[in-house]
C-alpha cells in the first residue's frame, strides 16, 4: 500500500493507532524521537472516531475544514479505568500519601523553595475577555508577564484541577465530552529556566511533539523509593535540547539537571512555562500522558493524577 505524503500542516505525533471504524495511515518521519525513535502522522482526510485510549491527545483533520496542529480533546468512553484498576489505584495512593510524610523531594526549581513567594495563576474569568486571551499564544505570553511583573515575583503557579478555557478554543472542539479540566502543576517562568529531579528516577520515556498546543519536548520519569511504590513524574514543554543524549532506562539522582524550560518554537507555542504532572500508572503511554480530563473521567483522572504541589512543596503566595 502507499501511504499518502504529509506535509507539516497534517502532522500528528504519537504511537500507531489503530482506528476502529476508519482507517489510520501511518507514515514514519525522522528529527522527534520516543523512546523506539518513532513518529508518525495521518492524513488530513482520516477522521478518528475510536482510538485505542480514548483520552490520548491526537491531531485531527476534517476534509473541508483547514485547522493546522489542533487538537481531539473529547473522551470517547466515560471511563477510563476498570473496577479493579480503581481498587489498584486507591491503595496504591494510601502507599504514595504513606511514603511523602517522610519524604524529602529536592526543589524541582533551583531557586524555588518553601519560603519562596510566588504567584498563584489560575484563570481569572473577572478579566475581560479572558477566554481570549488564553486561546492566543501572543496575549497569553503578555497576560503571564504582566502578571508576575505587577506581583514582583519570579515565578507563577497552578493550575491542578482548573477548568480551562483554553481546551474549549475553536480548534479544539470536536463532539463529544470536552476534556477541559487540568491536573497537571504549571509553573510559569523566564525561558531556559533550569529544571531538576526531585527524587532519584530513571528515564522512562522522553518525546518531542511539534504540533501547536502541544507539550513540545518532554522527559517522563520513574520512581520507585519502595518495592511497592512506582510512581512517574512527567515534565512538559521543555527546550528541545533538553532531549540530547537522554536514553530510556537512565538513572538519575535527585538534584540532577534534568532540563530547561521551552520557547514558543519549542514547547507547543506556549508562554513558557513547566507542565508538572504526576502519575501513578502510565496506562502504557510513553513520552506522553493526558494533562486534562472531561467532567465524565475526572473521577478516574484523580485516581491516576496526584496533585504534583506535593513534590513542588512552595505553598506561600503574595
Amino acid at each position: 500500500m502507499q501511504w499518502p505524503a504529509i506535509n507539516d500542516q497534517h502532522f500528528c505525533y504519537g504511537r500507531v493507532f489503530q482506528a476502529l471504524d476508519q482507517y489510520a495511515f501511518p507514515y514514519h518521519t525522522s528529527g522527534a524521537g520516543n523512546d523506539d525513535g518513532k513518529t508518525f502522522g495521518w492524513s488530513h482526510n482520516v477522521i478518528f472516531t475510536a482510538l485505542e485510549t480514548p483520552t490520548r491527545a491526537i491531531r485531527f483533520y476534517t476534509p473541508g475544514k483547514a485547522i493546522s496542529k489542533s487538537t481531539i480533546l473529547v473522551d470517547k468512553k466515560q471511563e477510563l479505568l476498570s473496577p479493579k484498576q480503581r481498587v489498584y489505584l486507591s491503595e496504591k495512593r494510601k502507599v504514595f500519601y504513606q511514603w511523602l510524610k517522610t519524604a524529602s523531594p529536592r526543589p524541582i526549581i533551583s531557586d524555588l523553595e518553601n519560603n519562596t513567594t510566588l504567584l498563584r495563576l489560575d484563570h481569572d474569568h473577572s478579566v475581560p475577555d479572558f477566554g481570549n486571551i488564553f486561546r492566543q499564544p501572543a496575549p497569553l505570553e503578555n497576560y503571564v508577564n504582566q502578571q508576575i511583573a505587577a506581583a514582583k515575583v519570579k515565578y507563577a503557579v497552578g493550575g491542578f484541577k482548573e477548568k480551562r478555557s483554553v481546551y474549549q478554543a475553536e480548534q479544539y472542539l470536536a463532539s463529544g465530552p470536552i476534556r477541559d479540566i487540568h491536573l497537571g502543576y504549571d509553573i510559569w517562568g523566564p525561558v531556559e529556566t533550569g529544571i531538576y529531579t526531585p527524587l532519584e528516577a530513571r528515564i522512562h520515556s522522553f518525546a518531542y511533539d511539534p504540533a501547536e498546543g502541544s507539550y513540545g519536548a518532554t522527559i517522563i520519569l520513574e520512581h520507585s523509593p519502595l518495592p511497592d511504590l512506582t510512581f512517574y513524574t512527567l515534565y512538559g514543554h521543555l527546550s528541545r535540547a533538553s532531549l540530547t543524549g537522554l536514553k530510556k532506562g537512565q538513572t538519575v539522582p535527585a538534584g540532577h539537571a534534568l532540563a530547561k524550560f521551552g520557547d514558543r518554537e519549542d514547547n507547543g507555542n506556549w508562554p513558557p512555562h513547566l507542565h508538572f504532572q504526576l502519575v501513578l500508572d502510565m496506562l502504557e503511554y510513553r513520552g506522553d500522558f493526558p494533562g486534562v480530563f472531561s467532567e465524565v473521567t475526572l473521577e478516574d483522572g484523580l485516581l491516576l493524577c496526584i496533585d504534583p504541589a506535593v513534590l513542588v512543596r512552595t505553598a506561600t503566595m503574595p
